[in-house]
Parts: C-alpha cells; structure tokens; sequence
C-alpha cells in the first residue's frame, strides 16, 4: 500500500546494501541485482525525481540488471543518444555474457531502426548476423529486406562464407529455399 511505501524504500535499501557486501565476498550478484532493482521500482513507485534515480543507478552501474532499466528508461524518454551510449558501454562491460551482449545489441539494431539511422541499423543487423546472434533466422530475413532481390544473391553468400561455425547454416539455406546446399550441408 502507498502509505507503506517509505519503508519500503528503507528495507529495499538496507536489503540491497547487504546484498551487495555479501555479493563480494561470494562472487554472485544474483541476490545484490534484485534487491536493487526492488529499490528502484520502490523509488519509481514513490515518484522519486528522475536526478535521484538515475544517481541511484550510477551508484550501481556494474550489474547488468541496473543498465538494462536505464536503458529502458532513456528509450521510454526518447533519449536515444543517452541509451545507445549506455549500450554501446554495456556491450564492452558484459561481453563475456553473449545473451547480454545479444540483448543490447538486439535493443540498438532497434534503435538504429526507429531514429532512421539507416547506415547504422544495417551495420548492426550485420553484427547480429555474424556475431551476436550468429545465424539468426529472424536477423537473415531482416537483413535481406535491406537488399534488392539482385543484391542479396551476393550478400547471402558473404553472410554464408563469414558465419562462424557453429551458426545454424542450415536454416538459413532452408529459408531462401537453398535445398542444393542443404542438402550437401
């Protein structure tokens, strides 16, 4: 209930600064991340300014879970400059976490594509593709509205000859309807 909402706030925070002191002796953050982000949802629910949150989130930028809710936050006030900054960030500080890193890089293809940033969306479908989402059947047919139907015969093959192994080639000659390769494959 709102009346109960200020300790709330207390708790959360007491809960989230043990949590985190606990987190560095253990080496896990499960535990520190959601008391965190129950401060923050307690300090949205209290209508806190927005200075104060973001402080907040500063003061706990190294989880994942605190950068992801910024970002959310940035994309809901259209900051888009500010949340492709704090991905681009994100994507250097987890990249040992490839479902991260795939999420962020998911959410600025997005943004690239909202703003009209139509060099920089193709850019990114071409990271996903190789990269961060590593034959992606929904990355492929993305991209292949990025071409001409003249073109994409050319950058298919690119894409075919750059994929890491472990991508699922076969699909992607499934849903051009390559069955000669998938066959051979």
């Amino acid at each position: 209930e709102e009346k109960y909402l200020e300790a709330k706030l207390d708790y959360t925070e007491k809960r989230a600064e043990k949590a985190v002191k606990a987190a560095e002796k253990r080496g896990t953050d499960y535990y520190a991340s959601k008391w965190i982000m129950r401060h923050l949802l307690t300090m949205e629910a209290l209508q806190k300014p927005s200075t104060e949150i973001e402080q907040y989130c500063k003061e706990r930028w190294e989880y994942a879970d605190v950068r992801k809710y910024y970002i959310q936050n940035c994309i809901e006030r259209e900051d888009f400059d500010e949340a492709i900054a704090v991905l681009k960030e994100s994507i250097l500080l987890d990249e040992d976490y490839r479902g991260l890193v795939k999420d962020y890089s998911q959410t600025l293809k997005d943004i690239y594509r909202q703003t009209g940033n139509r060099e920089a969306y193709r850019k990114q479908l071409w990271d996903l593709m190789l990269k961060d989402d590593a034959g992606s059947v929904d990355v492929y047919k993305e991209l292949r509205g990025e071409y001409k139907t003249e073109e994409w015969v050319h950058v298919r093959e690119e894409i075919f000859s750059k994929l890491p192994t472990y991508a699922a080639i076969d699909q992607l000659y499934k849903e051009d309807e390559l069955y000669d390769k998938l066959l051979d494959y």
